[in-house]
């Protein structure tokens, strides 16, 4: 790469000894652009409240620069896998920029009135990881795969712990007709079966993240697929041949036969915030059903003519996953509304809160 080429009009700058941790033309013509020649390029592994780990710099930690500490909205903050313009002062660094991202997967944080919650960044691939024992769950994966399109990030559907089936097609087979036109993959951790197709997805500088439930073997995997015992297992439970939750944070970690893993901590919500009404993407077979509607605003809930319910009635469409259509549609209409609403409800509320600080300052006086 030369010093000349250029990328969406902006020059390039030689970073090859980052290309396996994911920076190529895009990020680089973005990092170009920012025209700060005492900054440089670095990768967020991990982040805390205070300070975050860095990959691609020969300082690990680093801290916020006061701009983004005090001034950054919801959003603009680093998060894993995040690609940032950091300045290294011996052994510290400080982040200035949050480069634009290429992917990030987001949900409703937890208990939240539709705020997003930004997982992570910049990934490549998103291996969704079930069970085959307990954790199965069909109407989930459909859930999985509404963050996945809504994040442009590849999915990947991987059914683990398939050694302790007696046979694990089924369960793929449910999961293919759930996820039309995504890879689906039936592996053993514990076992060494089936990672040579896993490990294909790991070129150099891609990056995968895994997302699931707790105990369904991610940390496992994350081992597997390193070479080494990097991430803590729990054993396995006797009587329901479940895993206890291990990883407590997001750390991104590059693998010596080339691309990043990210584990995660384990998905008990996975809530849809407003952006992600890609419910086209992931029920083809509904979306398809309801071209024959009479209407083209038909809703599917008892309208004359309506195609998608005749199709339930007919056998040609699987009830429950009708059932999960209707669902995530209602929650994807009610977090839109209430992230339409927060912006106004912001507005009063700092205005109230003015008006009560004047107040204060200007007691009215008695005649």
């Amino acid at each position: 790469m030369s010093a000349h080429v250029t990328f969406q009009g902006f020059p390039v700058n030689h970073y090859g000894h980052l290309e396996p941790f994911g920076f190529d033309n895009f990020f680089s013509a973005q990092f170009a652009s920012i025209s700060a020649p005492s900054l440089c390029p670095a990768r967020v592994a991990s982040d805390g409240k205070e300070t975050f780990e860095l990959l691609g710099v020969p300082v690990h930690t680093s801290t916020l620069s006061g701009r983004l500490r005090f001034q950054a909205a919801d959003g603009e903050r680093p998060v894993v896998g995040d690609w940032v313009a950091v300045a290294v002062a011996g052994d510290h660094a400080l982040i200035h920029h949050v480069l634009p991202r290429r992917t990030e997967i987001v949900r409703r944080a937890a208990g939240s009135q539709g705020r997003r919650h930004i997982v992570a960044a910049n990934v490549d691939h998103l291996f969704f990881v079930t069970s085959a024992t307990g954790d199965f769950n069909v109407r989930r994966i459909e859930r999985y795969l509404m963050l996945a399109f809504a994040s442009r990030a590849r999915p990947v559907l991987v059914l683990n712990k398939a050694d302790l089936v007696t046979d694990p097609q089924p369960l793929v087979t449910s999961l293919q007709a759930v996820a039309p036109g995504v890879d689906v993959h039936a592996v053993s951790a514990h076992a060494g079966r089936g990672l040579g197709a896993l490990q294909a997805y790991l070129g150099c500088g891609q990056t995968v993240a895994m997302l699931g439930s707790s105990g369904v073997g991610k940390s496992s995997l994350i081992n597997s697929l390193l070479g080494e015992r990097w991430m803590p297992e729990a054993q396995v439970r006797e009587g329901d041949g479940k895993g206890r939750h291990t990883t407590t944070h997001r750390q991104l970690v590059l693998r010596q036969q080339g691309g990043l893993l990210l584990d995660n901590p384990g998905l008990r919500e996975v809530g849809l915030v407003r952006g992600q009404g890609v419910l086209d993407d992931v029920f083809v077979d509904v979306a398809r059903e309801a071209l024959r509607c009479r209407f083209r605003d038909c809703r599917h809930r008892g309208e004359p003519g309506c195609a998608v319910e005749q199709a339930v009635e007919e056998g040609r469409l699987d009830p429950g996953r009708f059932e999960s259509h209707r669902r995530l549609e209602d929650e994807i209409a009610s977090a839109t509304r209430r992230q339409t609403g927060a912006p106004a409800k912001r507005r009063w509320k700092s205005a109230h809160k003015a008006m009560r600080a004047f107040s204060k300052l200007n007691p009215k006086r008695e005649s």
